[in-house]
């Protein structure tokens, strides 16, 4: 009962095993593939070494070739990233850059290079700066507050009111 040492390695039958140091975990290619480090109180993992969840292991966190993996492994999993009221927020580990801003209730802002460039509201959605369209296909009133270029002409159906119409060319 208790600790049993046998060639294979360490048995451990009943209790709880108490480790006072570094815990070194080794993987395929015999060398220590994950790490417990006693003086920074923390896990590490080798490059490609994998925190693998669930019953069939589908859902893993790792790092390879510089890019870090948070990955459903098999379709149509799917990740899902929650707070209990709270914002969520991806942003660079200093914070100087911000991606994304999910407000709990409230608008999603998006961002370019630290710029807000779209925004949703309760009424919609604003975008700021350029809106480039291949396609573009407006139904209801729609309100123009500035120059409307039509380079490629117009085709007005079911009538129009203007207060001012400038045609050239």
């Amino acid at each position: 009962h208790g600790l049993r040492v046998t060639q294979g390695g360490i048995n451990v039958n009943a209790g709880i095993s108490t480790f006072k140091d570094d815990v070194e975990f080794h993987g395929v290619s015999g060398v220590s593939s994950i790490t417990f480090d006693k003086s920074d109180n923390s896990f590490k993992f080798k490059d490609n070494s994998r925190l693998r969840f669930g019953d069939d292991n589908r859902f893993q966190i790792y790092y390879k070739d510089n890019v870090n993996y948070i990955m459903a492994e098999k379709s149509p999993d799917d990740i899902q990233v929650g707070t209990h009221g709270g914002d969520i927020i991806f942003q660079t580990v200093q914070g100087a850059q911000t991606s994304a801003v999910m407000r709990h209730d409230s608008s999603v802002d998006l961002y370019y290079n630290c710029v807000n460039r779209f925004a949703t509201s309760s009424i919609g959605a604003t975008v700021y700066g350029q809106l480039d369209s291949t396609t573009l296909n407006i139904s209801g009133v729609s309100t123009f507050a500035g120059l409307i270029d039509g380079n490629g002409g117009a085709n007005i159906v079911g009538g129009s009111t203007l207060d001012q119409v400038n045609v050239t060319g």
